[in-house]
């Protein structure tokens, strides 16, 4: 079945959603994924980063929303608040001509805010982090009595951190019996399969591979600076390095646009940074993207 899987087995909303995104091909994970989460398959998927992993299981967890149906249909977990809203950012983009109601729940957000939301309108997809998605659980402002289809991305990581496994497996308890569940993730611990079994006792392992950046040539660089020297050292470094395309992760939101500001400043041109009030594409629109050298986020 895999091996003649096409994105035209999809509904038609999202493979008109796939062609405007120019996604023409399915990866390896996607051809090896898609089909049997369709069938609903309890799955754990290993495949490398950057091989269309998200996709891989929104795309058919998508396919399974009954828009009549406004109740709670599916729920996709994050180990991290960045993960989590491009996952909504994605999800957003394959359904901007359906009224599919998709709802945003981080940890570090307002949860009041949430909650308001919720009185006005219920989401048909969740998408969260664990330790959020499950106060509201527990508030009773969520409900999982019509879910469907229960994803958890980079399981690993989520395993790996104890408070957040701990409210995957609790959510994982208050979904239904016939509630399907799909990890995926870039490695798999040895004992996942029986860590996953009270919630899916009958779970198919998928692996793929993908055409990556090979990381034996990766070269890691660690340096000590001041606060105040931070931006001059790492502005030296791409300097002296001569590196022509590159991320700044900056560990405070409210710094990133100031820090870009002083990187440009600096003569270090075409500097770019990711606006929270923005989506990904808008982010990301073409024109000015390729002319990018450094993104800080």
């Amino acid at each position: 079945m895999s091996e003649t899987f096409s994105f035209d087995q999809l509904p038609s909303f999202l493979v008109e959603a796939l062609k405007e995104q120019k996604i023409e091909q399915p990866t390896d994970i996607q051809i090896k994924m898609i089909p049997e989460a369709l069938a609903g398959q309890n799955l754990i998927a290993r495949s490398q980063t950057g091989t269309g992993k998200t996709l891989a299981y929104l795309l058919p967890a998508l396919a399974k929303v009954n828009k009549e149906n406004k109740n709670l249909q599916v729920v996709v977990l994050a180990p991290t608040q960045e993960l989590a809203m491009q996952v909504v950012d994605v999800a957003r983009s394959l359904t901007e001509k359906e009224s599919i109601v998709i709802g945003s729940y981080i940890g570090g957000a307002n949860i009041n805010r949430q909650i308001e939301k919720l009185k006005k309108q219920k989401p048909q997809l969740a998408i969260g982090t664990p330790g959020r998605l499950l106060e509201l659980l527990e508030q009773k402002k969520l409900k999982l009595h019509e879910v469907q289809v229960v994803a958890v991305d980079e399981a690993d990581r989520m395993m790996a951190e104890r408070p957040s496994w701990e409210a995957t497996m609790q959510i994982a308890k208050r979904a239904g019996r016939d509630t399907q569940f799909l990890f995926v993730s870039a490695t798999i611990p040895k004992d996942f399969s029986e860590q996953v079994a009270d919630a899916a006792p009958f779970v198919v392992q998928l692996e793929a591979e993908g055409s990556l950046v090979n990381t034996e040539k990766v070269e890691h660089l660690f340096i000590r600076a001041d606060e105040r020297d931070k931006i001059d050292v790492a502005r030296r470094l791409i300097h002296a390095e001569n590196i022509e395309k590159g991320i700044v992760f900056v560990n405070q939101l409210d710094k990133v646009s100031e820090t870009a500001e002083k990187f440009s400043y600096k003569a270090s041109k075409h500097c770019h940074y990711l606006r929270i009030n923005l989506s990904m594409k808008e982010n990301m629109h073409y024109d000015r993207f390729k002319k990018v050298r450094l993104i800080f986020s």
